[in-house]
Parts: structure tokens; C-alpha cells; sequence
């Protein structure tokens, strides 16, 4: 069956139906509505050793890789300053003070909500978070929405997925 344009254009985009909202402990976050995120799942490494006469791959460390998040900005730059208040409980510039890991490192929750219901589908947690690389604006015509966004990478220690 050959996809006709007829057919294609009745075929409706699931990501119009849906959104998906991120929330972090212990943050005053405004309500953060993601526009991208890549999770990755845990890795396990592996490294050889010599054993019994021959050379065997064993497990090694777990690791968990770096996401983006790309957010959508509000019209009073909230996520923006929120973002920048988590960065300076890393490092404050102005004080030049390194934060502790318990101040900066929290727990993210970002859940899938479909249009028609108010109770979220899917999920995923991310445990003990830490922005590390905001990206720069990006202010050009090339959006015809005229949305600004806001994209950083979170080092992560673990992270779930699960339906609900």
C-alpha cells in the first residue's frame, strides 16, 4: 500500500496531543514545559580479564550519560533565572564559592500528560541532577513561532523510565 497524501495528511501527530512537565525537589521552579529531552538509560561498561586460561569480558562500572533539555521559556525569563540560580548553587561567581553536592544535586521528575487527561502516562526519573552546560540563545527568524527556548545538559547518577 503505497502512503497516499490523503491518508498521510489524516494521520494525526501524537505530540500535538500531549506535553510533557518536568518538576526537581527542594527547587522553586516555574511550571517547566520541555520541549526535547534525550534520556539515556544506564550503561554497563565492560572489561577484559584473564581467566581460567582464557581472556573474558566482565562487567565493569555503570554509567548513566549526560542529557540536553531543551525548556520552553516563559515571557518573564523565569526558566532562565531559575536555571541560573541552580548554576550559581554550583559555583557563585560573585562570591566565588563552590557549592556542596547536597545543595545542587536533586532529583528531576518529567511526565508525559495526554491532552484529554490530567493524570500523566508515562515518566521519567532522574536522580541526583546537576545542570552543567546551559546553551546560548538562539534570537532568529528561523522560528516562525517567534518561541524562545532554553537548552542546558544535566549530569545524571541514575535514571527510570516507567508507564503509569
Amino acid at each position: 500500500m503505497s502512503l497516499l497524501r490523503s491518508l498521510a495528511l489524516s494521520i494525526g501527530d501524537p505530540a500535538l496531543s500531549s506535553r510533557w512537565l518536568a518538576s526537581i525537589d527542594g527547587m522553586n521552579a516555574p511550571e517547566l514545559v520541555v520541549e526535547a529531552i534525550n534520556p539515556g538509560l544506564t550503561t554497563i561498561g565492560s572489561t577484559q580479564r584473564f581467566y581460567a586460561g582464557l581472556m573474558q569480558d566482565f562487567p565493569d562500572t555503570a554509567n548513566v550519560p549526560a542529557i540536553s533539555i531543551t525548556f520552553f521559556e516563559t515571557d518573564d525569563y523565569k526558566v532562565t533565572a531559575w536555571l541560573r540560580d541552580w548554576l550559581n548553587l554550583i559555583y557563585d561567581p560573585e562570591t566565588e564559592v563552590w557549592g556542596l553536592p547536597i545543595q545542587y544535586k536533586k532529583r528531576m521528575e518529567v511526565r508525559l500528560y495526554r491532552g484529554d487527561s490530567n493524570s500523566p502516562s508515562a515518566a521519567f526519573e532522574l536522580l541526583q541532577v546537576w545542570p552543567t552546560t546551559p546553551a546560548p540563545f538562539d534570537f532568529s527568524y528561523a522560528n516562525a513561532e517567534g518561541r524562545v527556548t532554553v537548552t542546558a545538559e544535566f549530569q545524571v547518577a541514575f535514571s527510570k523510565f516507567w508507564r503509569l
